[in-house]
């Protein structure tokens, strides 16, 4: 089989681009560099298996003739500084929603009909403190970040209905391990290392939180 993993050498993409190639598939990685780097990749990097297309999402071309012939696609991209949103509203809208528009279009004009997708756990919004259920009825995201999380599911789910694609999309929340560059475990890490005063307070803090293990032991 070949898959096609769009953001494959990124944090996630990477880990999922290695276990591929463990299992014998053949794989394209899609990836921009903007924040993932080719030494994610080091350890796979001379597999035969491997083909590596240094483009962007935005260059539908391009990606088109990347993902040809592939069976199934995994979208990691997204805008990896959620923060910057704050002076840049429109960049969930360019770095996520746009882009996956352009993976499904691409997708569909190559007959490709599965689809992995990453969303986030900040499609349901502020939830107090109780767990959430992936079912609950209704989904107000308080960041872009979340919103464009959101409509790429649903534009995800139209894809699905109109043209006969299959999909799933995952709701990851805290992912930690190794190649991780942000999120709250890189933060605890970070911010422990040179703040000890602060390591008791954001140890309470992450220790509630869900984590999800990037990698397999």
């Amino acid at each position: 089989m070949r898959y096609a993993v769009i953001g494959g050498a990124g944090f996630i993409g990477s880990h999922v681009t290695k276990e591929l190639l463990r299992a014998g598939e053949e794989v394209v990685v899609y990836d921009n560099f903007s924040s993932g780097t080719k030494g994610h990749l080091k350890e796979v990097q001379d597999n035969r298996c491997l083909q590596i297309v240094h483009g962007d999402i935005k260059e539908l071309d391009l990606l088109k003739d990347a993902v040809k012939g592939c069976s199934t696609v995994y979208h990691f991209a997204s805008n990896p500084d959620i923060a910057k949103a704050v002076s840049q509203p429109d960049i969930d809208f360019w770095e996520g929603t746009y882009l996956t528009n352009n993976i499904l279009e691409a997708m569909r004009q190559n007959g490709i009909r599965r689809l992995i997708y990453a969303s986030g756990s900040g499609v349901y919004g502020e939830c107090g403190t109780e767990p959430v259920k992936e079912e609950i009825p209704v989904m107000r995201p308080i960041s872009t970040y979340g919103a464009s999380k959101l409509s790429c599911e649903a534009l995800i789910g139209s894809y699905c209905y109109m043209f006969g694609m299959n999909a799933a999309a995952f709701r990851f929340a805290n992912v930690v391990g190794p190649r991780q560059t942000h999120g709250v475990g890189y933060d605890y890490n970070s911010i422990g290392k040179y703040n000890r005063r602060h390591d008791w307070f954001f140890s309470r803090n992450i220790q509630t939180k869900k984590r999800c293990q990037v990698e397999r032991k």
